[in-house]
This record gives structure tokens, C-alpha cells and sequence, in this order.
């Protein structure tokens, strides 16, 4: 009786998997290539291709129509998948324009935002057959069959910021996290993670987690966190033009013109778009393009945006401006006024008007509930 318990302590041992959990964040993620293309994008061992895609859009993945979505993994076979999109359903880009490949095992399902397969495979291939998919975040998860396996530790914080950000590491329960700060590659005598720690200029994170009761450590997970350069508009509006793409912040800037691109509350807040100059009184100088602000914003508004600095070309010259910024709003210096007006080319286009919002349709006036302002 004692050597059958013995093998089946064993037998059970042996047939232990250990999960480990890989996340692709488009805002941290993401390829060179910002143009439609054949890519693959690999992190921590998984990778994710589509056959035709962006992977390196700032805003999110986008898997194409009438394209592929494959995700494998080097370690062991996968377990599940879950992209959180930016619509929902079977509506365009929503995680319903996705069907399972009739080769695939498992299951794909949808609700809201999210989709997820769910299965035991060593690839998982998705077909965006209704229509394009966009993702925002891609969450898989993985198995290994190895008893000696250590699962790699996860390192958070703002992986752009002004001043500073708070980085978090963590790890499986009852492993121990070492990391470095200087590039070097992490060890079990390197500083042990304790508690959150604060960076307060351009940093490179490096961190393993350690199982002391095998002597083995992880693979290296690595995240480089930048500091961006603070710039008044106009420096930012001269640096766009003369130079390639780079993250800047404006301690302080002044909005001066612009619209509400889309309304829908966000976990970041708002989105909009509008222009800023380092004085209320200033023209157009720096184009804040799809920005997350916590509130609509009006003309003489304070603001400190923190965003990717490039320039776009728009008619006979670069438009200077930072592309999916970060506002915070600063204490107002007396009232301000609405939104005057937006690009009536538009189909349909919100913006704000002493304080309340319209929508611009073909040249005419709506107010939110489709009522004609005349």
C-alpha cells in the first residue's frame, strides 16, 4: 500500500501544470511597423501574428478582414486567449467579427468588449471573417508540464511619464522577485523586490522571480520606462517639424481651439481633439490629437499634456502635434468659453458651445438627442 501511494504521489506530481499569464498592452506593445503589413508581434515567449494587420498603432491591434489571427506560445500549449476590443459584438472592430478556424480546437466566445477562446493547444488561429478586429489589450495564458517551471514576473508603471511613476513587480505566490535598474541581467543576489518603488528619469527594469525551494529562477522580464522631455508648445511645435517621433510633455499650455472627436467615457476619460499655445491669447501651435482628458475641455483651458511629439502632413505643410496625450487639467484663471466651432467637412463631428454639446452633421446644428438647432 505504502509504494502505491508513493507512485501516486508521484504520478500526480508529474502531471502538474503550471500557468503563466502573458498580457500585450497596445500603449506599451508593439511593432516598428505602423502600416498595414504581414506581422508578428513577441513578447515573454508568446507571439501573435496576423497576416495582414497593425500591430504598432498607438490606439489599438487591428486584425484585418478576411485575415488571420494566430497566438503561439514557445513554453507549452495555450490555455486561453481574451481580447478586449473596442466595440462590442458583432458590431464593427467588436470581438464577434471573430470565428474560430474550422482546424482549431476549443471554443471562441464573445460578450461586450471581450472574446476568448478557451482550450489545450499549441497555437490558437482566429479569422476575422465578419469584419475587421480591433483590440486594445490581449491577455493569454499558458501551461507548462515542467515541474521546475518559474513563471516570470509581471512589472507595471506609466512607461511614459513627466516626472515620475511608481513601478510594481509582481509574481506567483511563494516566489521571491529580484531585479536591477543599471541593465544588467537580474540574479538571485541583485536587489530583492519588497514593496513599489519610485523612478524619476529614464529607467530600464529588469526582474526575475526566484523559487528558492528548486534553486531556479525565471526567463528575464524587461520593461524600459521613459521620462519625456518637457517642452513649452512652441518648443514641442518646433522639435515636431525638425525631428523624429519622441515623448514630450508641456508643463503648461493654454487650449485655443477645438471638438470633441468621441464623447464615450473611457477608463482614461474623454477623447479630444483640439489645439493649445503657451498663452491664451496665442494662434494654433501644437495639434493635441485624440487626447484622454477626465472632462470636456473649452477655449482657456490649463492643461499639461503628456504625449507622443510627431507631425503629421496635412495639405502644403506638417501640422506639428502630440498624438494620443494624456491631459490633466489645471486650476482655471477666470471663465472660459465653449468650442465655437469644428470642421463642418465632417459627416458628423461633437464639439462644445458655451458649455454644451452639439454635434455638426452635414452643416447643420444637433443638439446630443438629434434635436435641429436653428
Amino acid at each position: 500500500m505504502k509504494k502505491f501511494f508513493t507512485f501516486l504521489a508521484a504520478a500526480l506530481f508529474t502531471m502538474t501544470s503550471f500557468a503563466a499569464t502573458v498580457t500585450f498592452d497596445v500603449a506599451v506593445d508593439k511593432t516598428e511597423v505602423t502600416t498595414a503589413a504581414e506581422l508578428t508581434l513577441t513578447k515573454d515567449g508568446v507571439s501573435i501574428y496576423t497576416s495582414r494587420g497593425i500591430l504598432g498603432n498607438a490606439k489599438e491591434y487591428r486584425f484585418y478582414k478576411g485575415q488571420w489571427a494566430t497566438i503561439s506560445c514557445e513554453y507549452g500549449n495555450i490555455t486561453s486567449v481574451e481580447f478586449t476590443c473596442t466595440k462590442e459584438g458583432t458590431a464593427q472592430y467588436g470581438p464577434g467579427c471573430f470565428t474560430i478556424n474550422a482546424q482549431q480546437t476549443g471554443t471562441y466566445t464573445y460578450e461586450g468588449k471581450v472574446g476568448t477562446w478557451t482550450g489545450d493547444a499549441e497555437t490558437v488561429t482566429l479569422y476575422a471573417s465578419l469584419n475587421q478586429v480591433r483590440a486594445t489589450k490581449i491577455v493569454v495564458t499558458y501551461k507548462s508540464n515542467d515541474a521546475n517551471f518559474v513563471a516570470q514576473p509581471a512589472i507595471e508603471g506609466n512607461v511614459d511619464f513627466a516626472d515620475s511613476t511608481e513601478i510594481a513587480i509582481t509574481a506567483e505566490e511563494g516566489l521571491k522577485i529580484y531585479y536591477t535598474l543599471d541593465g544588467t541581467e537580474p540574479t538571485n543576489a541583485s536587489t530583492e523586490y519588497t514593496a513599489p518603488f519610485v523612478l524619476t528619469s529614464t529607467t530600464t527594469v529588469k526582474a526575475i522571480a526566484y523559487n528558492t525551494t528548486l534553486a531556479k529562477a525565471s526567463m528575464v522580464t524587461e520593461q524600459t520606462f521613459t521620462q519625456a522631455t518637457k517642452v513649452t508648445c512652441a518648443e514641442a511645435a518646433a522639435l515636431a517639424v525638425a525631428m523624429e517621433e519622441q515623448n514630450v510633455f508641456s508643463e503648461l499650455a493654454y487650449v485655443v481651439e477645438g471638438y470633441v472627436t468621441d464623447s464615450t467615457h473611457s477608463q482614461s476619460g474623454l477623447i479630444q481633439s483640439f489645439w493649445v499655445a503657451d498663452t491664451k491669447e496665442g494662434g494654433k501651435v501644437l495639434y493635441a490629437y485624440n487626447s484622454y482628458v477626465p472632462e470636456y475641455l473649452s477655449v482657456g483651458t490649463k492643461v499639461r499634456i503628456l504625449g507622443r511629439l510627431c507631425k503629421y502632413f496635412t495639405g502644403a505643410s506638417d501640422q506639428p502635434q502630440i498624438k494620443m496625450g494624456k491631459v490633466t487639467i489645471l486650476p482655471q484663471e477666470g471663465p472660459t468659453v465653449g468650442f465655437e466651432n469644428t470642421n463642418a467637412t465632417k459627416k458628423a463631428v461633437k464639439f462644445i458651445e458655451n458649455g454644451q454639446v452639439f454635434i455638426l452633421r452635414d452643416g447643420k446644428k444637433y443638439t446630443i438627442q438629434g434635436v435641429e438647432v436653428r
